[in-house]
């Protein structure tokens, strides 16, 4: 007579043997993931140190974001220049100007590349890219741009060098967000800034003329930068690029690589895993059942 109790037992048991029979098979498949994740356990020690000292999963996301993010202007750096010798030499430089001007390494790099298309047809260098670069982060912070304006008036920038021209909303844009790149312009020009708005109007700001006003003023800027205290905010600004750094280097490495493939293959088998663990759940659920009834 099949009783409750047997039938429990039964499910218990089928339950079991299919979970065991899943999960061998899911170990088998996972030889090689288990490997990568072995093989960057170590490389990731003192990071696994500080997530457990809270904000696990926050952390987590964050580092793998700071990771995409590096790859993608990296993957940038390399669109714009010739060969591993000048990537190696621009990227090094970026995040060196980054520092000196404690500026955002991804909004230096953005301006850099931005920069470096637009102004291709002029036979600008890249090392006359990069100074230009480090002379447009240099004018924000004597120009006391906040990091929001900053973004605002580089985009417009970039949209006008690579238009050929500056006016209409990109230029009141910058009047509003970087009024000091105006004021660069007007003495490049030997024109006042309501001079300068007419030119605007008229097309006469054109790649060519921001990009040597600009270039041409790296020295009197330069100084006045020189002589501004460093405020808090910016040296936070220069942990994070230093953060940046570190995360790509893991990045270079493959370690991140391989930590993504190891998730890529669970996230590929999750199925048999879920499933797995499903049946080991009803298993303990059955037999749990059964030992209320036998008691």
């Amino acid at each position: 007579m099949v009783t409750t109790a047997t039938l429990s037992v039964e499910v218990n048991a089928r339950g079991a043997r299919t979970a065991s029979n899943d999960l061998s098979l899911l170990a088998r498949q996972s030889s090689k993931a288990e490997q990568a994740v072995d093989a960057v356990s170590s490389r990731l020690d003192r990071m696994t140190k500080l997530l457990a000292l809270g904000g696990l999963a926050s952390f987590a996301k964050h580092i793998i974001n700071m990771a995409d993010t590096m790859q993608s202007l990296n993957s940038q750096v390399k669109q714009v220049t010739s060969g591993i010798a000048e990537y190696t030499h621009a990227q090094r430089a970026l995040f060196e100007i980054s520092q000196n001007t404690h500026a955002s390494l991804e909004a230096t790099t953005q301006t850099f590349v931005s920069t470096k298309r637009a102004l291709a047809d002029l036979g600008v260098t890249t090392n006359q890219t990069l100074k230009f670069t480090e002379t447009l982060n240099k004018a924000m912070a004597v120009g006391g741009v906040n990091a929001e304006s900053q973004k605002s008036a580089l985009l417009q920038l970039s949209q006008a060098l690579g238009s050929g021209v500056l006016q209409g909303d990109e230029f009141r844009s910058i009047a509003e967000n970087a009024p000091i790149i105006l004021d660069v312009v007007a003495e490049y020009m030997g024109k006042t800034r309501a001079e300068v708005k007419k030119l605007a109007s008229d097309g006469k700001i054109t790649s060519k003329v921001l990009f040597e006003a600009i270039s041409g003023a790296s020295g009197k800027i330069s100084a006045k930068f020189d002589e501004m205290p460093m405020t808090f905010g910016q040296a936070m600004q220069q942990m994070e690029n230093a953060w940046l750094k570190f995360v790509d280097g893991l990045n270079s490495s493959g370690v991140m690589s391989a930590l993504a493939q190891s998730v890529s293959f669970l996230a590929q088998h999750f199925d048999v895993l879920a499933k797995s663990i499903g049946y080991t759940i009803v298993a303990y659920l059955s037999w749990g059942a059964t030992s209320k009834l036998a008691n």
